[in-house]
């Protein structure tokens, strides 16, 4: 049986519009600033030609990125920086999201522009945001959904947006079938009472409808993209899977143990802790007072 849990409203802050928008700006001027440098990645090249065959799915990728590879050639033809303009574009808008998601996590107006400047200049996120590749629509894709199921679980989202969300998102990178299979958990131990409502079928049956074209084209082409995902074909590198896994392993506990990050992560949880601290203070206070208690969710 899930928990009870009890949501109580608490103000938002207000959105940091002016330091985040600077912040999406300066990471945009410096990508299409290198934007048109080192020529066509082979899997750019890859793309760009599947946007001259498009259909409802892919071996290895389903249709959103073929289509944008058109839409990119539309607009400014066989054009380099054309192309990686939607990456850049859309790495910027992960930014934001990112900035918003630590907004409705209560972050201050100074919380959100360093979560932005975080997001927007970590060394992984600007070596996946350049290129035309699935990576950076998926980042922003995910960040959305992670975004609408925050809102959700304070209280405050909706289901047929979510739904909307994850069939863009499916049909942008399979990939997010694993952060969709964390959330439903998540979900199921601490929110199980949002699952029960009528809103999650829609957001299921809407995310379906939007999934059609590719379902339609794995069926009419064998589920070509299970067999090639369970069975892949050798890498490119002599990198194997045990030791990809092994180095993701490692360079997640690197990214922790570097000085910089441990001392971020620990002003976080500080903050967490003063906030919460805050907030139970005030409920006490407003309590005794007959007042309207400040709200969190718990």
């Amino acid at each position: 049986m899930s928990r009870a849990f009890r949501c109580e409203v608490r103000a938002v802050a207000a959105f940091a519009v002016k330091p985040v928008l600077v912040v999406v700006a300066l990471k945009c001027a410096l990508e299409f600033a290198v934007a048109g440098r080192y020529g066509w990645h082979r899997d750019e090249l890859y793309y760009a030609v599947a946007g001259l065959h498009l259909q409802g799915g892919y071996v290895e990728f389903p249709p959103v990125t073929a289509l944008l590879a058109a839409l990119a050639r539309e607009l400014f033809g066989w054009s380099l920086v054309g192309l990686r303009a939607f990456t850049i574009l859309a790495s910027a808008g992960t930014v934001l999201v990112g900035a918003l998601v630590a907004r409705e996590l209560g972050a201050s107006r100074l919380a959100q522009t360093l979560a932005a400047v975080i997001i927007g200049f970590g060394p992984a996120m600007l070596a996946t945001n350049l290129l035309f590749q699935p990576v950076a629509l998926d980042q922003l894709t995910t960040m959305i959904v992670l975004l609408l199921a925050l809102r959700l679980a304070l209280g405050r989202g909706s289901w047929p947006l979510i739904g909307i969300a994850v069939g863009i998102g499916l049909e942008t990178k399979y990939t997010l079938a694993v952060v969709l299979v964390l959330l439903i958990a998540t979900f199921l131990v601490w929110r199980r009472d949002a699952l029960s409502r009528r809103g999650f079928p829609l957001a299921v049956a809407v995310a379906a409808i939007l999934l059609v074209p590719n379902l339609v084209w794995q069926a009419n082409h064998g589920w070509t993209s299970v067999h090639w995902f369970l069975n892949p074909p050798p890498s490119g590198s002599d990198e194997t899977r045990p030791v990809f896994i092994a180095n993701v392993i490692l360079l997640t506990g690197r990214q922790f143990r570097s000085p910089s990050r441990a001392s971020c992560h620990s002003s976080g949880s500080a903050c967490c802790a003063r906030s919460v601290g805050r907030s139970s203070a005030r409920s006490s206070r407003t309590s005794s007072s007959g007042a309207s208690p400040t709200t969190r969710c718990r």
